[in-house]
């Protein structure tokens, strides 16, 4: 597997840290072949009615062209969604990409939220 800038644990698993944001947008782009996908996304400050952070996970195999990955948890409800404070993980299993990205795409609070994502491969 090709890594970009990632740390790699028991020669299998590649784990990036893609940082924080307080805004809709994407997270920065990694270069990894890999098929299976694992994102972690914590979210803090959720706060009012109507509060949700909602997200797209894409795949791209040239960096340009994106498509949108299916994702599964074991999170009940929309695996797009979330509407509480905490962490989740999400799944994209034998989707084999290059490249890959998280777009939040929404984030409604009374409060300054943050989201942080972590995106791991093998």
């Amino acid at each position: 597997m090709a890594t970009d800038g990632g740390t790699i644990h028991d020669g299998e698993l590649t784990i990036w840290t893609e940082g924080s944001r307080t805004t809709t947008g994407y997270f920065t782009s990694i270069e990894a072949v890999a098929h299976n996908w694992v994102f972690q996304v914590t979210v803090s400050g959720l706060t009012g009615g109507g509060k949700q952070a909602v997200f797209d996970y894409e795949g791209s195999l040239d960096g340009t062209n994106w498509g949108h990955l299916t994702v599964l948890s074991k999170k009940a409800g929309d695996v797009s969604t979330i509407d509480a404070d905490g962490t989740h993980i999400f799944f994209a299993q034998n989707q084999p990409s290059r490249f890959i990205r998280v777009h939040l795409n929404t984030l409604t609070s009374t409060s300054t939220a943050t989201v942080s994502v972590k995106i791991g491969a093998m």
